[in-house]
């Protein structure tokens, strides 16, 4: 499937704010102003303030909740064995998000290690290269347009491997956890890794660690989850478009007498 979107009201066209309008206009009006009722100034006011408050609170809020939850499960590229699957840079950017592997080799879409993975949706997953035990210091680098506040994705490690994930807004660090796989299919350990922060999130890096020596090693991720954060200056934009909206539907209607 490749990408999955959720949010309130998904399926209409509630944030644009010209279908929005008309509709408050209609829902308000007849509301306030019956029908064979002649309205005066004071009462056109009030319809116009009714109309504003409506729909800035209630576009805003579809708004905030339409960003909703992404997913990228990788399954919509080319996937191939171990170093052969389709190489994952900035598939994603048209939704925010690049991928960066500091290790030359890179990380790729794989479709020989799903099934070995808990969690992991057919028939793709990222695998990531890190030099497999004989260097250090190797991470992926996941980096978002927009501010995210949760993140979270399923894993596949090796045995006697772990998995840290760093989160930063911008060059702050927020947090750093690491876990070993709970669950184990074949050589693999595997689980689910997050985090969630009010103060938001604009990169995460992963990595795994081999127990043994302390070397960066392989891994693999699936079903990359987060929630992504409308920007202050959006809201002030669609604002200013709801309110000069209605501002000019309120010079051009009157309610029928």
């Amino acid at each position: 499937m490749g990408v999955q979107s959720s949010g309130f009201l998904s399926g209409h066209d509630y944030c644009d704010p010209v279908t929005f309008v008309s509709h408050v206009f209609r829902v308000v009006t007849r509301t306030i102003c019956p029908k064979r009722r002649v309205m005066s100034t004071s009462h056109r006011l009030i319809v116009f303030a009714a109309q504003l408050l409506v729909a800035v609170v209630f576009l805003t809020a579809t708004c905030v909740a339409q960003a909703g939850t992404t997913t990228i499960d990788f399954d919509d590229l080319a996937g191939g064995p171990v170093y052969q699957g389709e190489l994952v840079t900035d598939q994603y950017v048209g939704l925010g998000v690049t991928f960066f592997d500091t290790y030359y080799e890179g990380a790729h879409a794989n479709n020989t290690l799903t099934s070995s993975i808990s969690g992991a949706s057919a028939p793709n997953v990222l695998w990531v290269a890190q030099g497999g035990g004989v260097v250090t210091g190797q991470y992926l680098e996941i980096t978002f347009t927009n501010v995210i506040d949760s993140f979270s994705t399923t894993f596949g490690t090796s045995l006697d491997s772990s998995i840290t994930l760093v989160a930063y807004n911008g060059n702050t660090l927020l947090n750093s956890q690491t876990l070993v796989g709970p669950t184990q299919i074949g050589d693999t350990l595997s689980g689910e890794i997050g985090y969630a922060s009010s103060l938001g999130m604009t990169s995460v890096q992963l990595y795994s660690t081999w127990l043994v020596s302390g070397d960066s090693f392989n891994f693999s991720i699936d079903n990359v989850t987060y929630h992504s954060v409308p920007e202050p200056s959006s809201f002030a934009l669609l604002g200013i478009g709801v309110i000069s909206l209605l501002a000019y539907a309120w010079r051009r209607r009157q309610c029928s007498a």
